[in-house]
C-alpha cells in the first residue's frame, strides 16, 4: 500500500489516508518518527539532524576556536566528548548533563572521567544540583522553542548514528593538538544571539518580550566584550538561569563562539494520533509492551515515549526487543 497517513479512527479500527481511503486492522503499530527542532536558520548554526547536517559540521568546524553546544541528549554528550580541539561553552537546560538517560550519580560519574571538563569554570544553580541529587528520577525538561517549517529543511538524509563519531575523528587536529576546555553551565537557557559580522540580533529560545533594563543590560555586555583587546568571536550568546521567570533579576551571562552546535531533540510526530494518550511533549504513550492507551495500537520509535509505572522501570529500549 502506498499513501499518506492522514489519522487514526480508533472507534472503527481503521487507518485513514489521505486520499480518505481505510485500512482496517485487528491491531496497527505506528512508527510515525520525528521531526528535529530547528530554532535558527543561519549558516554558522548548525542543527543536527541527519547524516548531512553532520558532513555540513564536520566541514564548518575545521578551523573553529570555540563552540557553544546546545541540547542534552545523546547527540549532545557525544559532542561534548568529541569536540576537543576548540573550547567548548555547553549550555544545559537541566541540573545535570545527560537527565534523559541517567541520574545524577551517574552524571558525576562521566564528568570525572572527562579530562576536558574544567570545574573551574562551569556555573551551575547549587539548589538544582542538590535537587537532583535527591531525585534520580528527574528528567529533562525539553525546550518549546519556535520551530519554522517554512524554513525547516524537510528532505530529511539518514539517521545520525555512528556517522556522527566517524566524521568528528576526520577533522584535523593540526591547529590545536592539546585538548581544549570543556565549560558546563548548568541549568541555563539561551535568551538571544548577537551576530557580529552581520549586525544581526537573533531571538532565544523563549520568545518573550524583552524589557530595556534587557536591552541596556547587553548592550554595556556587548561593549565590555568588544574592550578587552582581543579580537571578538563572531556570536554574542546571552544566557540566563532556566529555573528563574524574573527577568529583572536574572542576570544574564555572555558567551563568545564561532560557531554555535544546536543538539536540541526533536519533535514527534503524533499528527492524526490525539485520541491517543500523549505526554506533554507529544509523545505517544506506551507501556512495557510498546501498547498505546488503545490496546489495539502499538508505537514505537521517536514518535512514542515509554511511560514508566514505578521506580524499577526500565528504559523502554530494553522493552522493545521482546516484542519484536
Amino acid at each position: 500500500v502506498i499513501g499518506h497517513f492522514n489519522n487514526l479512527d480508533v472507534q472503527a479500527k481503521a487507518v485513514v489516508l489521505s486520499d480518505q481511503s481505510r485500512l482496517h486492522y485487528d491491531k496497527v503499530c505506528i512508527c510515525t518518527g520525528a521531526t528535529p527542532r530547528v530554532f535558527w536558520t543561519h549558516d554558522n548554526i548548525i542543527t543536527i539532524r541527519d547524516t548531512q547536517s553532520v558532513e555540513n559540521m564536520s566541514n564548518l568546524l575545521q578551523n573553529a576556536k570555540r563552540v557553544v553546544l546546545l541540547g542534552n541528549g545523546g547527540i549532545a554528550l557525544e559532542l561534548a566528548h568529541e569536540l576537543n580541539f576548540c573550547e567548548t561553552e555547553w549550555v544545559v537546560r537541566d541540573a545535570y548533563i545527560g537527565s534523559p538517560f541517567f541520574d545524577a550519580t551517574a552524571s558525576d560519574f562521566l564528568l570525572e572521567a572527562e579530562p576536558r571538563y574544567d570545574t573551574k569554570h562551569n556555573t551551575s544553580s547549587a539548589e538544582g544540583a542538590e535537587a537532583a541529587s535527591r531525585d534520580p528520577k528527574m528528567t529533562a525538561t525539553a525546550s518549546t522553542g519556535p520551530t519554522d517549517p517554512e524554513h525547516a529543511d524537510s528532505s530529511l538524509g539518514s539517521a545520525v548514528g555512528p556517522f556522527l563519531r566517524k566524521k568528528l575523528a576526520e577533522i584535523p587536529r593540526e591547529h590545536n593538538k592539546k585538548s581544549a576546555p570543556l565549560h558546563i553551565h548548568f541549568e541555563m537557557q539561551v535568551t538571544a544571539m548577537y551576530d557580529r559580522v552581520t549586525d544581526r540580533w537573533l531571538e532565544g529560545l523563549e520568545q518573550k518580550a524583552t524589557s530595556a533594563a534587557v536591552v541596556s543590560a547587553r548592550s554595556k555586555l556587548l561593549a565590555a566584550s568588544s574592550q578587552r583587546g582581543k579580537k571578538a568571536h563572531r556570536f554574542a550568546v546571552f544566557i540566563h538561569s532556566a529555573a528563574r521567570t524574573d527577568d529583572e533579576q536574572n542576570e544574564e551571562k555572555l558567551l563568545q563562539c564561532d560557531f554555535v552546535v544546536a543538539a536540541l531533540g526533536v519533535l514527534p510526530n503524533h499528527r492524526g494520533c490525539e485520541a491517543l494518550r500523549l505526554d506533554p511533549e507529544g509523545s505517544i504513550l506506551v507501556n512495557g509492551s510498546m501498547q498505546t492507551s488503545d490496546p489495539h495500537v502499538y508505537a514505537a520509535g521517536d514518535c512514542c515515549n515509554y511511560q514508566r509505572s514505578d521506580e524499577h522501570s526500565v528504559a523502554q529500549g530494553n522493552e522493545a526487543p521482546t516484542h519484536t
